[in-house]
């Protein structure tokens, strides 16, 4: 293996829990999940299977337009916090 696809292995890109803007996730996810909604209401023969994955899918779509993303590698200490890093440095 390369170094090149070996580093793409070890690295992956994440959501940053951290710095997560729950109000602008509130304000993507009302109208979407409303829509739905709404379309569950016109429509009583609708699989409830299929309902769920659309609900599914609505909000990792407004998570992925509101979170911010960073790479992380499997040496990364997620668990460490920012003060925790400053006093290891």
């Amino acid at each position: 293996m390369s170094e090149e696809s070996e580093e793409s292995e070890e690295k992956r890109e994440v959501s940053d829990c951290r710095r997560f803007d729950s109000d602008r996730y509130k304000d993507f996810t009302t109208p979407a999940l409303k829509a739905l909604y709404e379309e569950r209401m016109n429509d009583s023969d609708l699989d409830v299977d299929l309902m769920a994955e659309k609900f599914s899918e609505k909000l990792h779509e407004c998570v992925s337009h509101v979170a911010i993303k960073r790479v992380v590698s499997v040496h990364s200490r997620l668990w460490i916090s920012t003060e925790i890093s400053d006093q290891l440095k």
